[in-house]
């Protein structure tokens, strides 16, 4: 039985190391702080430590965590009047408390409870309204720069304010440049990188780009790129793989206005983006088919794999390789490769974690086969074990 070994990376913590989102983060919540009037703000921020277990516990969307930690401090303002009395919430405990780790929870949906209840104890249901009401505008709508102002800011930071008004069609308020080109680095090293460009195009192996990063729209559809943030390509870019199929935010979005849907629901540790990014590889890059094949496997959760673009591969063994630093890439995931096993495909799933802070290397190893410090080991340890046929070189 022939073996065909795909290879789905995430992007932040595995391919990029994404400074830029943490000092995007900081920069946003520096400044609202100030505008509450609070001195020393820096005292009140998250640590490196404390945004890694904002992640390693299934809160990995920086966009939400930057408004559950700026509602954090709104609450918290509420309750003791004197801004400059404010203290630095215990966020940790506020993240155990949102348990929403391995499950289909909307992260910012979770902290808008826990925040609203805390209130009404504590103010009471009328004196709580008008602070819930805000910390609603923030949370319901912490995927979109036009619905949540801390996301709007956390944009202008992290693109720049050239990159951000041809974005989103709107007026820098921050003016300053683009944090993510100056911070970000490549993990992947040459050697790696030529690995992967060396593997293009051979049958036995597919490889795509899997990522709740925010992306353009898929190219097929011919649609403007107002809205659409190019960070997924920017990422590509610095890393210097930007040929390989691309299934990001943008494209979950765009599916998701397809058939009326918050992309939040399809988006991973939802399965509609993990079958999107086993068919995309598969299929070598993304068109209609592939994403409407993906929305009826994972979201609906039905019809029969024969009849997608995987059929021709029945009688293959499909050995997925998934290189994640968090857990809500390789849950989904193991959902597709169970789903494939039902219906008859021979599967082997391999999930790589890669991390090294240690909250995040606990929680990937419940999950992952092997903890790895950098993808490039990850990377090595597959393809010694699955040694291809002679590459031949293909440009990206």
């Amino acid at each position: 039985m022939e073996t065909v070994n795909i290879l789905l990376f995430d992007i932040d913590g595995v391919i990029i190391d994404p400074r830029s989102y943490r000092e995007a983060a900081r920069s946003t919540l520096n400044l609202l702080l100030r505008t509450m009037a609070v001195a020393d703000c820096d005292r009140l921020l998250p640590t490196g430590e404390e945004m890694s277990f904002f992640e390693a516990n299934g809160i990995h969307d920086v966009w939400d965590v930057t408004n559950i930690v700026f509602c954090q401090f709104l609450s918290a303002s509420c309750v003791v009047g004197a801004r400059a009395d404010l203290t630095k919430p215990d966020f940790k405990a506020f993240v155990e408390r949102m348990d929403v780790q391995g499950k289909l929870l909307h992260p910012p949906s979770v902290a808008l409870a826990l925040l609203s209840d805390d209130l009404r104890r504590q103010l009471g249901e009328a004196n709580a309204q008008r602070w819930i009401a805000m910390m609603a505008e923030c949370l319901n709508g912490s995927r979109s720069v036009y619905k949540s102002y801390v996301t709007r800011l956390f944009q202008d930071f992290l693109l720049g304010a050239e990159v951000f008004q041809s974005t989103y069609d709107l007026a820098s308020d921050c003016g300053g440049v683009s944090i993510l080109e100056t911070e970000d680095r490549t993990l992947l090293s040459d050697a790696s990188v030529a690995k992967l460009k060396s593997l293009q195009g051979l049958s036995d192996w597919k490889i795509a780009i899997y990522t709740a990063r925010p992306s353009w729209p898929p190219a097929f559809t011919g649609q403007s790129h107002i809205g659409y943030s190019p960070e997924a390509e920017m990422a590509l870019d610095i890393a210097a793989i930007s040929g390989f199929p691309l299934i990001g935010m943008g494209t979950m979005d765009w599916l998701a206005k397809n058939y009326d849907q918050p992309p939040e629901d399809l988006v991973k540790p939802h399965k509609t983006q993990a079958f999107a990014a086993l068919l995309g590889a598969i299929n070598g890059s993304l068109d209609q088919a592939v994403l409407e094949q993906a929305y009826n496997l994972g979201k609906l959760d039905q019809g029969s794999l024969d009849r997608t673009i995987l059929g021709p591969f029945k009688q293959s063994h499909l050995n997925i390789n998934v290189f994640e630093d968090t857990i809500s890439g390789i849950m989904p995931m193991c959902a597709v490769a169970d789903k494939l096993r039902t219906q008859g495909y021979s599967v082997t799933l391999n999930c790589l974690g890669i991390a090294t802070d240690t909250a995040k290397c606990q929680a990937l190893s419940k999950f992952a086969s092997k903890v790895y410090p950098v993808v490039n080991e990850a990377l090595d340890f597959v393809t010694q074990q699955n040694t291809p046929v002679q590459p031949h070189s293909t440009a990206l």
